[in-house]
């Protein structure tokens, strides 16, 4: 007769998980140093966005298309079609879980390169004002938070006191 495998909810972590508390107990090491996004990711096993309602993966990479079309244009002046691109785009990754300026700001970087940058604070300040965001407004940065965010620093790795002073809320 063999033994059945544990299930994998049930099994211990890797040790590095863990750590000792006063009584010398071993228990759940807790990282502060998560994002938000990360934090989702635990959470649901599912892929990125795939659970929006408001603005679907699909419509995403629709967005991601005429966004990437729209900065690869020399344009003279200011084409107010990116701003409402970028706000719909800002809408999929906060509702897919990247509430924080911070995060949110990274993933854009990361789908669209520098081209992005200067639209970034305009679009997720968009997101914040769109109808249908309500429930997740309360979990996102203020307006004065992103006003207030410098955009240069945020490759740098910040000091934790510099993390936590941009994570307290009122």
């Amino acid at each position: 007769m063999q033994a059945t495998p544990a299930p994998l909810n049930d099994m211990p972590a890797a040790p590095e998980t863990y750590t000792g508390n006063n009584a010398g107990h071993l228990v759940p090491a807790v990282s502060a140093e998560k994002s938000d996004t990360e934090y989702n990711a635990a959470e649901k096993p599912t892929e990125y966005g795939a659970q929006n309602k408001l603005v679907t993966s699909e419509r995403y990479e629709e967005l991601k298309r005429q966004m990437r079309a729209k900065l690869g244009q020399l344009n003279t002046g200011f084409d107010p079609e990116i701003l409402a691109i970028g706000t719909q785009m800002a809408a999929f990754h906060v509702e897919a879980g990247a509430r924080r300026f911070a995060d949110y700001a990274r993933r854009m970087l990361a789908d669209l390169g520098e081209a992005i940058r200067p639209y970034l604070k305009p679009t997720y300040v968009g997101a914040l004002h769109m109808p249908g965001m309500e429930e997740y407004t309360a979990q996102m940065d203020t307006y004065s938070d992103v006003m207030h965010f410098d955009l240069d620093s945020l490759d740098k790795p910040q000091s934790a006191a510099g993390r936590e002073q941009h994570r307290a809320r009122p």
